[in-house]
């Protein structure tokens, strides 16, 4: 990306925004993933049903904001010999993907999260075998396992102390004494229950694997949004979105100091980029709550239909935070973009459609615009 022509603490924010929402993308979203569905008591695929309109809308914010950078920053196309060829790297790399199409495949067939990845496991090693650059020796399946046994530690630690710390507030009794604290300072105001939580949940999630500030938040804030009314489904994921992209919200964004470490440039300003890049990460939580038919709680027309509307406030979104539409963009024009996006976020169809509306006006404007410019020049 720095080769390309992109400043290195927007590169630095893309790596830590695009590794930060695995966690999200269905169907493996990680380990947290598997503990909401046993949490929650639903079948694991159901929870990553629901994650999918979120994720889609992430990451084509992301792209959006990648998109908006290259014509602010005029940068050209790779050139053709530079590009990979795809044909050439399927060819030779290609079967990888087979493991990770049977995981997907298994679990939409409603076999369990241990078994899918038991099998996707050892398809790994026995797909590898079929192509010598590929092929694993002994030396190298043994490490992987090392690895594996690794990674898995930080996890395993925090759960397990979020394990002792719920086993100690349930035998107490204080878990159901924290919700009702928690609900009265709240004063029976669901949006200053909801910043309690936000705010809970993105401290815990400073430096924290997510399955851990997950369990966490589970026993001790989630039963007081589900106390106030909010969608199951919502009031689950509503911690762990802010548990997972604390990790790019500063003043302690963990990923973003990391990405700014291999981007050679400053973590704060980093952080901050990384911020501005995911931002609809963090207020897509607020919308859950008002419109659970993002979380696909709703029938599919209705689902579909939101779907729409949100990438339409994505792109809204991204015009402007940027303050960019094929030129700079007026102050008014980038408020009435920021309007647009809570318009198009609410269940509201009348509001949504007048939204996309106003949308449109502007998108023909500006190509107007761009087109007259394009002749002038």
């Amino acid at each position: 990306m720095k080769k390309v022509g992109f400043p290195p603490a927007f590169a630095g924010a893309v790596e830590a925004c695009a590794s930060s929402g695995g966690q999200i993308m269905p169907p493996v979203m990680a380990a947290t993933a598997f503990i909401i569905a046993e949490t929650m008591g639903v079948p694991y695929i159901k929870v990553v049903v629901a994650a999918i309109i979120p994720a889609a809308m992430y990451y084509w914010s992301i792209f959006k904001m990648v998109d908006i950078e290259s014509y602010m920053q005029d940068l050209k196309p790779l050139k053709q010999e530079d590009l990979p060829d795809l044909k050439a790297e399927f060819k030779e790399k290609g079967h990888l993907i087979i493991p990770l199409a049977v995981l997907i495949i298994v679990i939409f067939m409603g076999m369990s999260a241990g078994k899918s990845v038991a099998i996707a496991i050892a398809l790994i090693f026995i797909v590898s075998s079929l192509r010598k650059s590929t092929r694993m020796s002994i030396t190298e399946i043994i490490c992987a396992f090392e690895e594996a046994a690794k990674s898995a530690v930080p996890i395993t630690a925090a759960c397990a102390a979020a394990g002792i710390i719920i086993g100690s507030l349930v035998t107490s009794g204080l878990n159901i004494r924290l919700t009702s604290i928690i609900t009265n300072l709240a004063g029976g105001s669901v949006p200053i229950l909801l910043i309690f939580t936000m705010i809970a949940a993105i401290i815990l999630g400073m430096g924290m694997p997510t399955a851990g500030v997950y369990i966490t938040l589970s026993a001790l804030v989630i039963p007081a949004l589900v106390n106030a009314g909010i969608n199951l489904y919502a009031s689950h994921f509503f911690p762990f979105f802010f548990g997972v992209f604390s990790s790019i919200t500063p003043p302690v964004c963990l990923a973003a100091f990391a990405a700014a470490g291999i981007a050679g440039t400053d973590p704060m300003k980093t952080g901050f980029e990384s911020f501005k890049l995911g931002l609809i990460a963090l207020a897509m939580p607020f919308f859950f709550v008002v419109n659970p038919a993002l979380l696909a709680q709703a029938s599919l027309p209705i689902c579909i239909k939101e779907a729409f509307f949100a990438f339409v406030a994505v792109n809204c979104l991204g015009y402007a935070i940027k303050g960019w539409w094929g030129k700079k963009l007026p102050a008014w024009e980038r408020l009435l973009l920021a309007a647009l996006v809570l318009l198009l976020l609410t269940p509201s169809t009348i509001a949504e459609i007048a939204a996309t509306a106003v949308y449109f006006i502007l998108f023909f404007k500006h190509k107007k615009d761009k087109a007259v410019l394009k002749a002038a020049a």
